[in-house]
């Protein structure tokens, strides 16, 4: 349990969100792979 209640609360950590929106506007850009944080459908 602990293990997981350490990933949940590791998707708030303000590094790991400034590092997903960067390779998100990398992507947008067309300079990237779509990231794993992006769903389309």
């Amino acid at each position: 349990m602990g293990a997981r209640g350490l990933a949940y609360v590791r998707r708030y950590d303000w590094a790991d969100i400034a590092a997903q929106m960067a390779a998100v506007y990398r992507w947008v850009l067309g300079q990237g792979p779509k990231p794993d944080c992006v769903q389309v459908e």
